[in-house]
């Protein structure tokens, strides 16, 4: 009940450093994820509505950084770039984080009907920024860590 009288504002520079230090944390702790390792920054997409939303309408993908899309079993997936506004890489990955298929450079799809991309037996699919996958190197049979 005292604390509630108290006349500390809001932002008072302890409340400052901690709203800061929360950012900081909360940033470091992102989820990522290495290939030949070469760190990348990524969202995680594991439920239906974050599959069919994925990248769409982003309109700028910074470096080092992308979407895992993860299946809850191996299957076959189907991507495409409806409603997307940027060129990405696809990375087709088996459930060993073997790369079995890239996409490089998949352009945006401006009208439909869309082009699709599918690949079996594939449990995570890692989307990253269009010639990234080219520019580090990376090839089928390279092999995903998930670094959590």
């Amino acid at each position: 009940m005292i604390l509630l009288n108290m006349k500390i504002p809001l932002f008072a520079p302890v409340h400052r450093g901690m709203f800061w230090l929360f950012f900081f944390l909360l940033a470091c702790s992102s989820p990522y994820v290495a290939i030949n390792e070469q760190r990348i920054a990524v969202e995680i997409a594991d439920e239906p509505n974050e599959w069919q939303r994925g990248l769409q309408n982003r309109t700028f993908l910074a470096q080092d950084t992308g979407m895992l899309f993860v299946f809850p079993e191996p299957k076959e997936v189907t991507f495409w770039m409806k409603d997307t506004l940027i060129p990405l890489d696809m990375l087709f990955i088996d459930e060993n984080g073997v790369i079995q298929f890239i996409r490089h450079d998949v352009k945006p799809c401006k009208a439909d009907p869309c082009q699709t991309y599918a690949h079996q037996n594939i449990k995570y699919v890692l989307e990253l920024p269009g010639t990234y996958a080219e520019l580090k190197g990376f090839k089928t049979g390279d092999k995903l860590q998930i670094l959590w």
